[in-house]
């Protein structure tokens, strides 16, 4: 999605005059997939996000988790990149400064569970560990005054360039664990709902 600029924007040395990718996916999400930084590639896909190469990877194994574990494809997804704008590479300052656009999107979707992908990505959740450290991890991070659980995996670009089965195996597991994640909380949320549904009609029977 193509978004207009901001004085906040122009503000960064990175900022592309063509426009920025915003974040996609529905206002209210269970879970948030951040990426590094957008691919030039993704300049033809009219700024859309995660609609590079190496994204391309990440939802083919996203696909195939949701036709695998069907209770898992109810979980809405949203997508948002550490930064906003195309970058020749990754770049530590642009993250910085597009962390919080970033924390706002992913306030605003109300999700509980964020998946950093890869460095820079954690970088921008104020994560101080390596990837390396992080995956598999359950970790919390603080987005606009709100705990949110963030569980690391690696960047598709990884994958992308090192072609290892391990590693792509370790990144759908991932994803997976990530996904059940969310399906926990949903179930807990829908039980504790219907306990005090049951609760209501049975103190209503007693009174009357």
């Amino acid at each position: 999605m193509k978004a207009s600029k901001t004085s906040h924007c122009e503000e960064c040395p990175s900022f592309s005059a063509e426009g920025r990718c915003v974040g996609t996916g529905p206002a209210c999400a269970d879970i948030v997939f951040v990426g590094g930084a957008p691919r030039p590639e993704t300049a033809h896909h009219d700024f859309t996000t995660f609609s590079d190469d190496t994204s391309a990877l990440f939802k083919k194994v996203f696909r195939e988790i949701q036709q695998e574990n069907p209770e898992l494809s109810k979980i809405k997804h949203y997508y948002i990149h550490a930064a906003q704008c195309i970058l020749p590479k990754e770049d530590a300052e642009t993250v910085k400064h597009c962390r919080g656009i970033v924390h706002k999107q992913i306030a605003l979707t109300k999700a509980k569970v964020v998946v950093p992908l890869g460095n820079y990505a954690m970088k921008s959740l104020d994560i101080g560990l390596t990837i390396s450290d992080a995956r598999g991890k359950r970790l919390n991070a603080t987005v606009c005054g709100h705990k949110v659980k963030c569980m690391p995996t690696y960047s598709p670009g990884v994958m992308f360039r090192k072609e290892s089965i391990g590693l792509l195996r370790t990144f759908k597991a991932d994803i997976k664990a990530a996904l059940k994640e969310c399906l926990l909380g949903t179930n807990y949320k829908r039980k504790t709902s219907l306990v005090r549904q049951s609760r209501t009609r049975s103190s209503t029977v007693k009174r009357s």
